[in-house]
């Protein structure tokens, strides 16, 4: 059974081509700055459309509340909440 999940080789190789360009501290820091902002945001955002049942600003999604609510949101063809 094959994981979702990226195979410890695969993260190697990415932290690998990413080292290439590190030749100071600070492309070091810049780097790890950047890559942990992604991830975070990519994470929080994958996590955000999971609880909500859709993408954010879907177009296939209708709201006609305050965004506060998305309980409210449908998508397009439900007769239901989206989430």
């Amino acid at each position: 059974m094959q994981s979702k999940a990226m195979k410890q080789e695969e993260i190697e190789a990415l932290a690998r081509e990413m080292a290439k360009g590190v030749k100071t501290e600070a492309d070091l820091e810049a780097v790890t700055r950047t890559l942990t902002k992604t991830l975070i945001e990519t994470a929080l955002k994958a996590e955000m459309t999971d609880h909500l049942g859709y993408e954010a600003h879907d177009p296939a999604v209708h709201c006609s509340h305050d965004a506060q609510q998305p309980e409210l949101c449908r998508l397009e063809g439900s007769q239901n909440g989206g989430g």
